[in-house]
């Protein structure tokens, strides 16, 4: 059966049922043993009655630690897959735009593990930025083991909960926009469920410095739309100047980037000083 087929497939047999994610043909679900096994019974009795049959050799239960799409999960949390670190810490120098281009759209799979990852593969995408035949730097040579280096030691990162209280940091540099999403836990620990970069556009790199900081803001929220939208959270930046923005109502705002904020709960604070303020 196709994959087409599957994904329409699936979540019609599975419906209403319970604490289960379904991709194509992989299912996973279950916190606990009881509430695994509960729900265990129920998916196949769903499939059972579909006509569908499963393959006794590639199934799967009770695993504490699962790989899925690039990933291994576990109760430790998210890392990259193992099989994957191996694949990337072996890759020879790229030796033109096509295998160049095919490496980081690898390593941008696992961006989010990363901190600084737009800068780190900056000299990278400036090789493919250049009309002539690609000429490998040494700033090239060292971005490209760096970025390797970084995926091979990533950190494990926290799986997200809606019950944990959540912050946003945010920070832009020249050419880049970079953000943290993490989660304060019961230890009061504060643990990071996850990186986001990218670089800024020509006419982004023409902002103001108040700019680029609302820029960043509004980019890292809407990225995480997933996990804030619903949820009251903290954006902390370190640009005082774009708190005394938002501690102006939506009418007084001079920066038009900020508008997109206002459909989300959330306070703004300044991590060099510990100020914070309610958006709006």
């Amino acid at each position: 059966m196709s994959p087409k087929c599957l994904s329409k497939m699936m979540p019609l047999i599975l419906k209403n049922q319970h604490g289960i994610q379904c991709y194509l043909d992989d299912i996973m679900f279950g916190n606990t043993t009881e509430n695994l096994d509960n729900n265990l019974q129920s998916v196949l009795n769903c499939i059972s009655k579909s006509g569908l049959k499963l393959n006794g050799s590639k199934c799967k239960f009770r695993q504490t630690e699962q790989s899925f799409l690039g990933h291994t999960m576990s109760q430790a949390g998210l890392k990259p897959d193992p099989d994957h670190i191996l694949a990337i810490s072996n890759a020879p120098p790229r030796t033109d735009w096509q295998t160049l281009c095919s490496f980081l759209s690898l390593t941008s799979w696992y961006a989010k593990f990363i901190p600084n990852y737009a800068s780190v593969i900056e000299p990278l995408r400036e090789l493919l930025r250049r009309c002539s035949t690609l000429v490998w730097t040494t700033g090239a040579q060292t971005s490209f083991k760096t970025v390797k280096d970084l995926i091979v030691r990533s950190l494990v990162l926290a799986l997200f909960s809606p019950a944990l209280p959540t912050i946003v940091t945010t920070d832009a540099s020249d050419y880049g926009l970079g953000a943290v999403l993490t989660q304060l836990h019961e230890d009061n620990t504060e643990r990071t469920v996850a990186f986001a970069l990218r670089t800024r556009s020509n006419a982004e790199r023409k902002y103001s410095t108040v700019e680029k900081e609302a820029l960043v803001c509004v980019w890292a929220t809407e990225k995480w739309r997933t996990y804030l939208w619903g949820c009251t959270f903290k954006l902390r930046t370190d640009h005082s100047p774009l708190m005394l923005l938002t501690m102006k109502g939506p009418e007084e705002q001079d920066i038009v980037l900020l508008d997109d904020l206002q459909g989300y709960s959330l306070s703004i604070m300044n991590w060099n000083i510990g100020l914070e303020t309610k958006m709006w």
